[in-house]
């Protein structure tokens, strides 16, 4: 059981007591305080998942289906992640990777940024850069990624991680 847990029945019993009388009407004006702030979520530690009336909102992540070429080595291109949501949020990251094939070697490019992790989508723009060789206008292979951790609503340590592959033009 966790400390939460625990708190909620010992207040719910002094509350029960004849002595608590007096603190119901300002324990149910703190619970409304509470819910208006923020609503109170179970959060899942096996699955990572959030239940919000019934549903389950894992961390994702989503490419755009095209991303802009420039000089041959800079690729920008949306890249959108749900992570979270977390109390007490630790990290978070948003990774894109590109490859395309180059005669008989590959190109590869890279970029990251920070994750915002509140439970709800969010869109990058990410511009990654080539590493080893120059890209050309065609298809290429992306990959994006979101991984994040935190202290979820219950106080557990969860660590969330998601990622999605697709050929992407370069134009």
């Amino acid at each position: 059981m966790t400390l939460l847990s625990l708190g909620v029945i010992a207040l719910l019993g002094l509350i029960a007591s004849p002595a608590g009388v007096a603190l119901r009407p300002g324990m149910n004006q703190a619970l409304q305080a509470l819910s208006a702030f923020r609503p109170i979520i179970d959060v899942s530690a096996d699955s990572g998942c959030v239940p919000v009336t019934g549903a389950c909102i894992p961390a994702s992540a989503s490419l755009g289906p095209s991303f802009s070429l420039a000089k041959r080595i800079a690729i920008t291109g949306q890249v959108t992640a749900t992570c979270g949501p977390f109390f007490s949020f630790g990290s978070g990251n948003v990774n894109l990777n590109i490859d395309q094939a180059a005669g008989r070697e590959v190109a590869h490019a890279f970029a990251s940024t920070t994750a915002t992790c509140d439970g709800t989508s969010h869109t990058y723009t990410l511009t990654a850069i080539a590493s080893n060789l120059t890209f050309h206008k065609g298809s290429a292979v992306a990959t994006a990624s979101v991984f994040a951790q935190g202290f979820d609503f219950n106080f557990n340590f969860v660590s969330e991680s998601a990622s999605t592959t697709q050929i992407v033009s370069l134009k």
